[in-house]
């Protein structure tokens, strides 16, 4: 797997295709997966009512502390957490990288000009809101000085632009 070859080493990729990263550069990262992605949407109104809801859902919470999928990683342990999102009502995918010590989502949509970025935000609003919760309940932000109103605020999103 080219991923877990790429944050493992601190070797540079030979195929030209995928990102390079030069000897030297460390990168922590992990990723989620589409349950994640399902999961995070199916409970998004039922958290808007009630947040005490995500506490209940230990598949959820096993993602940031890194034990719903193999070769996962603590979210403790990484500065990025990759997901797929899949776009409501389409096949288009996106990619959100959550840039743990920016505390912000970057969306990176290619098809812009199908997918518009009201649509996008839209999609990306249960992350945004949904993660610091995670974070908080899984014991991220223990030992950091964050007091708590502050580690619950929603995640800043940020588009990426001029995408290929």
């Amino acid at each position: 797997m080219w991923w877990l070859e790429l944050v493992t080493t601190n070797e540079a990729l030979d195929d030209t295709k995928l990102l390079r990263y030069g000897p030297g550069i460390k990168i922590n990262a992990t990723t989620t997966d589409f349950v994640f992605d399902s999961q995070v949407r199916g409970l998004y109104d039922d958290f808007s009512k009630d947040p005490l809801v995500l506490v209940k859902q230990t598949s959820l919470l096993s993602y940031p502390i890194g034990l719903y999928m193999p070769c996962n990683t603590s979210w403790r342990e990484v500065d990025h957490v990759l997901m797929p999102l899949r776009m409501y009502n389409s096949a288009n995918w996106i990619l959100c990288h959550f840039d743990i010590k920016e505390m912000c989502l970057n969306i990176y949509n290619s098809y812009t000009k199908i997918v518009k970025e009201p649509v996008v935000l839209e999609t990306i609003r249960p992350f945004s809101v949904m993660i610091p919760y995670l974070l908080f309940h899984t014991g991220f932000f223990e030992g950091k000085n964050i007091l708590e109103h502050e580690a619950l605020k929603p995640l800043v999103v940020k588009m990426v632009p001029k995408l290929p």
